[in-house]
């Protein structure tokens, strides 16, 4: 027993020794190193994820038809369909002029005539109230009508403006217009015989037109 427990003396008196012998070779070699050791994984770190700045987003094709895809992107807005003219307009808004002058023949008013001013204006509003799917005669920049008729140059008298959406057709759009009582706003204006002068506006979104008629009496 006794023999077994010098043994182990001697071992650890070894051990002792060795690691003694080794420290003093090891240090003059650190020459100052400090020696951190670290888990190969860290538990705590949170998967790296790539930043996606907005120039790297991808962006929608305003040609190319969108192909099948499950992984989201971009809604590209409805497409505006807007006429730009007459002449490109086919004859829709030459039908409204057409069923406008009927209803004033009525009343024995003389027929409404193009002005290329007044024509310009209601083609941008109806853009305008197209591309916001929204019907106001107030447009997006806060001009209304009278406004918009002083930007172009035109000046009135008196003036009035109808407008409309979802009637597909110029008797529709018109009759709308006229279903009211003899003093309805729109009916008014219309039938108002001081009137001389109208611009037609005709857009799109979808399947769905956005109409603007545009009357004014000019000053002399």
């Amino acid at each position: 027993m006794a023999s077994s427990l010098r043994g182990v003396g001697l071992l650890l008196i070894g051990i002792v020794i060795g690691m003694i012998i080794g420290v003093w070779w090891l240090a003059p070699r650190l020459n100052g190193t400090i020696i951190r050791f670290e888990s190969a994984t860290n538990p705590i770190a949170s998967p790296s994820v790539p930043t996606i700045t907005p120039n790297q987003a991808p962006m929608p094709s305003a040609t190319s038809p969108a192909s099948p895809s499950n992984s989201a992107s971009p809604t590209p807005s409805a497409t505006i369909q807007a006429t730009a003219s007459l002449t490109s307009s086919g004859d829709l808004k030459l039908d409204l002029l057409a069923a406008v002058n009927r209803e004033r023949q009525q009343t024995n008013c003389e027929a409404l005539v193009f002005d290329s001013r007044l024509q310009s204006i209601a083609q941008a509003h109806a853009d305008d109230m197209a591309q916001h799917e929204k019907i106001d005669h107030v447009g997006s920049d806060g001009r209304s009508y009278s406004q918009r008729l002083e930007a172009v140059g035109y000046q009135f008298i008196r003036r009035g403006e109808n407008i409309s959406a979802w009637f597909a057709t110029p008797i529709k759009v018109v009759a709308q217009w006229m279903d009211e009582p003899v003093d309805g706003p729109h009916r008014a204006n219309i039938t108002n015989c001081a009137y001389r002068h109208v611009g037609i506006g005709l857009a799109y979104v979808g399947d769905h037109p956005y109409w603007v008629l545009d009357m004014a009496e000019p000053k002399p």
